[in-house]
Formats: structure tokens, sequence, C-alpha cells
């Protein structure tokens, strides 16, 4: 989908932002850019949709070269959001969701009919939203709208810098998790600058580390954890290394789950919430043992059941021995190897 081949940017000062950066972004994965602060994060994303050119170099985009393209035509293809949101003040929420479909020459009933399907997308409520004015809404709730304008086209390719960045931090976690659902269903290709590496390791399959412009590692957040490329790599997560260690692994992982097998759920069940009893393999075990912590039943645990029979009832501690063994079994496979 995009192909970075030993992509290099020299601004006019003489710094060089990007150096020789070479990597390749799947169709429908979520990629993130992190890094220090100045690495070349931003740099790296804009040069996607040419809101900065390279110096040398040559970008790909679904095989044909970006600089081949004409620039405008090249960002309406591409969803752009931004931490300040950028949303038009004098227009409404609907007429800022508009903004590339009249571009495109839309009809103005399929205008209306997409902006209202992605309000109900992102969470809010059309009859409610679509007239009123951005000074109107909160931080949450524009970053919804940009998120809405985004997709307003139906762009195989979304940008995201620093999106969430101006949020506090309870809206920054609610409007997270509602992305994280959101990116499941809408198979987009994804490109995210953050900071914040916890926001990174909730939101993305791979991400790139990048460090004085040069990639340092590329992998998924368990493989850079775990298999570090360097002392970099290793130093880089050490501050906050148990917790997103716990947000890298799954239920799936520590059970050794194969192709699905058996059920989670919840023990003893929710009286009033029978649905939510059934606990995802997908689930991170740091949003697990978080939800238990915050549950006020007691001896709380995950039930493993196959084929209608217990094989397993996982408490809180429990949970963190299998993480344990987890890592152990990960690190002789890697001495093994």
């Amino acid at each position: 989908m995009i192909q970075f081949q030993t992509v290099t940017k020299i601004f006019k000062d003489g710094t060089t932002a990007v150096d020789e950066l070479s990597f390749h972004i799947r169709e429908g994965e979520t990629f993130g850019l992190i890094g220090t602060s100045g690495c070349g994060k931003t740099t790296t994303l804009k040069m996607i949709n040419r809101l900065v050119e390279p110096t040398s170099g040559t970008i790909q985009i679904n095989g044909s070269e970006s600089t081949s393209q004409d620039p405008e035509e090249l960002r309406r293809q591409i969803g752009y959001v931004i931490q300040d949101v950028g949303l038009f003040p004098h227009y409404s929420v609907q007429q800022n969701i508009a903004t590339v479909p009249k571009l495109l020459h839309w009809d103005e009933r399929r205008i209306a009919s997409r902006s209202e399907e992605l309000l109900q997308m992102v969470g809010l409520d059309p009859e409610t939203y679509s007239e009123r004015k951005p000074q109107s809404l909160s931080g949450g709730q524009q970053q919804r709208v940009g998120l809405a304008r985004a997709l307003a086209a139906n762009p195989p390719i979304i940008l995201m810098d620093e999106p969430f960045g101006a949020l506090d931090p309870i809206t920054k976690r609610q409007i997270r998790a509602e992305v994280s659902s959101l990116f499941k269903h809408i198979n987009k290709t994804i490109v995210l600058v953050t900071h914040d590496v916890f926001e990174s390791f909730e939101l993305c399959d791979r991400l790139c580390l990048l460090d004085d412009g040069k990639m340092q590692q590329i992998g998924t957040p368990q493989e850079l954890l775990f298999e570090p490329a360097n002392n970099f790599v290793d130093s880089f997560f050490a501050s906050n290394r148990f917790q997103l260690e716990l947000l890298s692994v799954t239920l799936s992982d520590i059970l050794e789950q194969k192709n699905g097998e058996g059920e989670l759920y919840w023990s003893p069940p929710l009286k009033e919430e029978q649905e939510d009893d059934e606990v995802k393999p997908n689930r991170t075990l740091y949003h697990i043992l978080e939800e238990m912590e915050q549950r006020p039943q007691e001896n709380l645990a995950i039930i493993h059941r196959v084929e209608k029979r217990v094989i397993d009832s996982l408490g809180f501690s429990d949970l963190l021995d299998r993480f344990q063994q987890y890592k152990r079994k990960r690190k002789r496979r890697e001495q093994d190897g």
C-alpha cells in the first residue's frame, strides 16, 4: 500500500529530519510512527500526502510514485486528522464533514446521507450535532468531527498526527477506546503519529520507532518489547515496560488457545449484564486486570471452558503467573532460536 525506499528529507537549514528511511505499510493495517521529540515522525507522515517533499528516495502508494501524482488530487484520496482538528469555525458540523465530497462534486443528497452515517459512526447524534458550530463542541466532540471529515470521501488511507494530544486524560482514554473499535470496522490503512506509547500500543498493529531521523526497529508491540533490535529500542520502553508488556499480551497468548479453542467468561456472572459475561480472547491483560480491580465482585475469575468442560479458572494472581510463564517461554525460544 505505502512503500518508503531510502527516503531522506533535508530542510533548507541543513537539518536532516529523515535519513534513508525504508519500510512498507500493509493495506488495512494501523501503522504507528513513534520516537523522541524531533525524531522525524511528523515529517515522515507529511511526506505521504506531499505536504513535505522528500529530498531523495521514493514513496510509492499503491505501486505509483507519489511525486508523479498531482498533490491536490493525491490529498483528496488521503484523509488527514491533526491535533488541533482544523475545523472551519464558520461552518456547521455537516458543512465541515462535506468539505472533500463537495470538492469531488458529490450531489447534496449523497453528502447529507454520508454526513449522517459518519456522525453516527463516531458517536454523535446527527439531529443534535449536524447544524452546530465547532466552538459549541467539546474537544472530544471536535476530534470526532475531524475523524468523520477525514473519512467523508471514503479514502483508503488515513493519516493521523497526534490526534488526541490536546485532550484531557479522561476524554483521551474514552475516545481512544472508541477509535480503536472503529478502526477494526472501517478497513482503512491508517498511519498514526503519536508521542504517547500507550496510545500506540492500543491502536497500532505495527510500530516504527525512530531516533534522529533513522529507523531503529519496525515490528509489533510485542516484538519491540521482547525482541529489541538494539539498546535504544530496549531503553525507549524501560520506564513503562511492565504496563506495556501487559498491554501487548492477550488472554489468547497466555492460554495458548489454538484457533479460538474454547470459551472465556467471567465468574461469578454479572447479575444485570449477562451479555457481558463473555470475555474476548483478544483482550489485553492490561485491560482485563484493570477491570478485575474495578469490578465489585469478590473472587472474580476468568473461566476457560472447552466443549462445555471447565479446564481453567484464573483469578488476578493466576493471570499474572501465566503472564510470567509466557514471558519465560518467549525468552527461551529467543535463546534457542
